[in-house]
């Protein structure tokens, strides 16, 4: 299975179990300006990959959310060290950031 296939079915997954799912993308496009090619960054390098939400069991507010950064990587692929430090940041404000390489991972690390 390619990083693709695997990001499709991870976002059909969640989707299922009512979590809103958004992509981020984090890579490098070129663009032209004043007749010049230039690289633009989408969002900071180590961004992970999908970023899904969904309310807590019995929220009566809506900023009483599940939140949780996932990073995807093929079997024996690991994230790289600016993902790792991307995730520490992101954790330290509250949000739940995996690496996964298979929807049964998903499954057991996050009880979903």
């Amino acid at each position: 299975m390619t990083e693709h296939e695997l990001q499709n079915s991870i976002i059909q997954y969640l989707e299922l179990k009512k979590f809103y799912v958004m992509r981020l993308n984090s890579g490098v496009i070129p663009s032209f300006y004043k007749g010049k090619q230039r690289m633009i960054r989408l969002s900071k390098k180590g961004t992970p990959d999908l970023m899904a939400f969904s309310k807590k069991q019995n929220a009566m507010s809506i900023w009483n959310l599940k939140l949780i950064f996932i990073e995807l990587k093929v079997p024996g692929k690991n994230a790289e060290p600016e993902q790792i430090e991307m995730m520490k940041e992101l954790e330290r404000f509250g949000a739940k950031c995996v690496v996964i390489h298979s929807i049964t991972e998903l499954q057991e690390l996050l009880g979903i």
